[in-house]
């Protein structure tokens, strides 16, 4: 991961899904899969992220600008 300036703060949205995805992900947090030693943390602030985490369904609908 030498590529990497900066460690990947992610920010969690969940866009209506059934909660299986949530517990996925933030079991990875946990010290049995222990992401954040490569320096993967989990903000809740949108400003400080590097990227954006949605889980749930996702349809064209919502894509499309009134």
């Amino acid at each position: 991961m030498t590529y990497l300036q900066k460690s990947p703060w992610i920010v969690h949205y969940n866009a209506s899904s059934c909660n299986g995805c949530d517990i996925e992900i933030l079991a990875a947090l946990t010290p049995v899969f222990d992401v954040e030693r490569f320096g993967i943390i989990n903000t809740g602030n949108p400003s400080m992220r590097i990227s954006l985490l949605c889980t749930g369904q996702w349809s064209t609908s919502r894509t499309r600008c009134p």
